[in-house]
């Protein structure tokens, strides 16, 4: 069986029963609101055309954990979780383990670093992510420029090709990302390909 690893398709989890509400979830991430909507291109050199990623936000959880519909015209919908406090956004989380892998600080630095061990199928996995740049701008699809991003590279150490670039803005959050995927076929070894997410619309 094939195990493919895309840069943006987070895991999902289910999680306990929780007062939700549709307020920001901080005031440092004004972006995380009940409603708000990005709708991202996926260009990837394993297929022959760009496929549309949607994430919207359902609802805020008191405990901080934010539920998301993330959705794949025309294939399918899951929900996933993201988080966010007074001090960190996290785009990878699970209610359900108490987990969250920072994305961004509130006031990030230059170098600042952060890690997480996983196991998987037996093997020992240590995602890395450090801020590179606190000032990057990025042209969208439709010419316009966004300008306050912090550019976050993550690294993951059974899969020493594998990276991703996460371009965050402090106002609209993630707008773009580019690195590499890879394909796993049982024994054989994995095969690495070209993988780019944009951000083409926004609801806010």
């Amino acid at each position: 069986m094939a195990k493919y690893i895309l840069i943006l398709i987070f895991a999902f989890f289910t999680g306990k029963n929780v007062n939700t509400s549709l307020s920001p979830s901080s005031p440092e991430f004004p972006f995380l609101r009940a409603g708000n909507e990005w709708r991202f291109r996926m260009n990837t050199s394993q297929m022959p055309t760009p496929m549309e990623v949607i994430y919207k936000i359902l609802s805020i959880r008191d405990d901080g954990y934010i539920e998301v519909e993330n959705s794949f015209p025309g294939i399918g919908t899951e929900k996933i979780y993201w988080y966010a406090d007074k001090t960190e956004f996290s785009e990878i989380a699970s209610p359900e383990d108490n987990y969250k892998l920072t994305l961004v600080k509130v006031n990030p630095v230059l170098n600042d670093t952060w890690s997480s061990t996983i196991e998987e199928e037996g093997k020992t996995m240590v995602y890395k992510r450090t801020v590179v740049s606190l000032n990057e701008s990025i042209q969208l699809p439709d010419k316009s420029f966004v300008k306050d991003c912090v550019k976050v590279h993550e690294t993951m150490s059974a899969y020493p090709q594998y990276y991703k670039d996460i371009w965050v803005s402090r106002s609209f959050g993630m707008v773009f990302i580019k690195g590499k995927g890879y394909i796993e076929e049982d024994d054989e070894p994995p095969q690495y390909f070209d993988l780019e997410y944009i951000l083409i619309s926004k609801s806010f």
